[in-house]
């Protein structure tokens, strides 16, 4: 049995003879909390950092002048902690003065932000740490959900920008990162913030989106993880939602718009304002941004609606938006808003935004009103219904087609299908000849099963294909076209239907390499080709993890922490010292002095072992 570690990318021991035997090199986080009336929520969301893996961190819990309780609560966590810090702003500065205060305060390597209504998950900093180090990154973001009493959801903000794993990368070839606009799921350099004069825009409500941007930009490396790195909260008392969540006052949305206006001057000077940055920003704000206030417009009164039209034109003419045909890419819904928006007829608009306006009810409407018809771009959908292992050989069984249409074979069938499987971390790609279609004359089936004429099959030898591909991330890429002339639809194979099955990680070349099948964010297929010392170092999800290390009066060196394990053994620079019986999945170990001695002014390895398995 193999024991997981996660602390190795990370932490470092050396023992120095200045200051008794041990310390923890570097890699300090320093964690920004803003608060402003949060006392409902604050203690749950400062429990969560004392529950953190990563302990080398402190806390400067800022209170902007709040009127509920939220000033005594970061006195008593000051007093009752050594790591945590209260500071009091005098009078309400607003949360990017609270945060540009709390970069300037920072102690650490790294510096993370958290609003007090929020919370982490507890491995969030290991995680970002450990990518951080290893990487050589600047800046770290994870995958964040939504939450509230009643709901835990993935955040739909960040399902657009955080869909896969990736190291080392930079906003320009990574343009989705576009939409991950909040600073708080991130980590950062704090000399990359203070060298470059990175600060929160003051005054400004979507103070995130030019800061966050400034650190990619500014960035010599980006890490994405997929882990949830943060639960993003909801407001649900009454009068107390926060100022991101009431959107149909138009200052909230002029000031949406100075951001998106700040991104193309931060894009415009670092040379990026063109190709597949600029049109990725254009669509988000089409998509995206301006949506988030026409959905609600349904509610707001006549003056609102007259001026949010009126800013509208005036930003699209400066944008050149007018006449784009990007707007013919989004929803039927969206279409039809913009029509009316642009054209000024606010009761359609009212009467749009207050519903779905999708299925046979948009129809009639639209015949009703004497509308022109809009139509929503085809998309190419796959499920997969089975996927098993056989022999070193991943097979698929799935259903392919666009939209509710299922395509017919009989008596010809006229689509053009390509597969190919893409290393997403290299780039590198091969063409799979594996994939077929089943032949059918009728489509006839019961409801809820999949369509005959719709069903696919594939199978990828694994080993072949790491002869080519290499180490890293792979995706099924499937080009199709409905009949040669017809225009080219492009989709990842995924959306597993439940009951599809699942492979259990495997060893392939003499047991170097592991293959870990899985699905990112997107629920597409991903198979992780990595090195097995890698994954022996804390991918799984019940790893073991150092939480302690520090010198007892007696100058012996005591290492604990957690492990699922039920027997543990530690070696030192790969000699095994000592055996530990596992208590309530806690362990610890006591190193003496004598032995240390050899290793002054030296770097030492911790490794663990499983006495059943091999050192990892």
């Amino acid at each position: 049995m193999t024991t997981y570690i996660t602390f190795e990318n990370w932490i470092k021991v050396k023992i120095v003879k200045e200051k008794g035997l041990v310390k923890q090199e570097s890699n300090q986080l320093s964690v920004i909390v803003a608060c402003y009336n949060v006392a409902e929520y604050l203690r749950d969301c400062l429990d969560s950092l004392l529950a953190q893996t990563f302990k080398n961190f402190e806390v400067i819990m800022i209170d902007d002048h709040s009127d509920d309780d939220t000033s005594t609560i970061i006195d008593e966590y000051a007093q009752q902690y050594d790591n945590f810090k209260a500071v009091h702003n005098e009078q309400n500065f607003g949360p990017s003065a609270s945060r540009n205060l709390g970069i300037e305060l920072a102690n650490g390597d790294w510096l993370a932000f958290v609003d007090g209504d929020d919370i982490l998950p507890k491995r969030a900093y290991e995680l970002m740490i450990g990518s951080l180090v290893k990487s050589g990154s600047q800046v770290v973001t994870g995958f964040v959900r939504r939450f509230d009493s009643g709901r835990d959801k993935p955040s739909y903000l960040h399902s657009k920008a955080i869909v896969d794993d990736y190291r080392h990368v930079t906003l320009a070839d990574h343009s989705e990162l576009l939409y991950d606009t909040t600073s708080w799921n991130k980590i950062y350099s704090l000399s990359l913030l203070r060298h470059n004069d990175i600060k929160f825009p003051i005054g400004q409500i979507y103070e995130d989106v030019s800061f966050t941007l400034d650190a990619f930009l500014h960035s010599t490396g980006i890490d994405i993880l997929t882990d949830v790195v943060y639960n993003w909260r909801w407001r649900e008392s009454s009068g107390k939602a926060s100022f991101t969540q009431v959107k149909n006052e138009l200052p909230k949305y002029l000031d949406r718009i100075t951001s998106l206006n700040q991104i193309r001057s931060l894009l415009q000077d670092n040379n990026l304002w063109d190709g597949k940055v600029k049109r990725q920003v254009e669509y988000k704000l089409l998509d995206m941004d301006i949506p988030l206030f026409m959905d609600d417009i349904a509610d707001a009164d006549e003056s609102f609606v007259y001026q949010f039209q009126e800013e509208t034109v005036k930003f699209f003419r400066d944008w050149h938006l007018l006449d784009t045909p990007i707007i013919r890419t989004l929803s039927v819904k969206k279409q039809y808003q913009y029509y009316a928006l642009l054209n000024g007829d606010f009761e359609l608009l009212k009467r749009i935004s207050a519903n779905a306006f999708s299925g046979r009810v948009a129809k009639l409407e639209q015949k009703s009103l004497n509308l022109p018809e809009f139509h929503a771009p085809k998309m190419l959908k796959s499920r997969i219904s089975k996927v098993r292992c056989l022999d070193g050989v991943i097979l698929f069984n799935g259903s392919l087609r666009v939209g509710s249409t299922a395509p017919r074979h009989f008596p010809y069938n006229p689509e053009v299908v390509s597969v190919y499987l893409e290393n997403i971390i290299t780039g590198k790609c091969i063409s799979l000849s594996t994939f077929s279609r089943q032949f059918t004359v009728f489509n006839l089936h019961l409801r809820r099963m999949i369509i005959p004429s719709s069903k696919f099959s594939l199978a990828l030898n694994v080993e072949d294909v790491i002869r080519e591909l290499g180490e890293g991330t792979y995706k099924v890429r499937i080009d199709y076209r409905e009949n040669k002339t017809a225009k080219l639809l492009t989709t990842y194979l995924g959306q597993p239907m439940k009951g599809a099955g699942k492979i259990t990680p495997f060893e392939v070349h003499d047991n170097k390499l592991s293959v870990v099948y899985g699905y990112n964010t997107n629920w597409e297929m991903t198979i992780k080709v990595q090195p097995t010392a890698e994954l022996a170092a804390g991918s799984e999800s019940d790893p073991t993890v150092l939480t302690t290390v520090r010198l007892d009066r007696s100058s012996v060196l005591v290492i604990g922490g957690t492990t699922p394990e039920s027997d543990l053994s530690l070696s030192i620079n790969n000699a095994t010292i000592s055996q530990s019986k596992t208590s309530d999945g806690l362990f610890e170990f006591r190193v003496k002095a004598e032995f240390l001695e050899r290793f002054l002014n030296h770097s030492i390895k911790l490794t663990f072992v499983n006495s059943e398995s091999e050192p990892v």
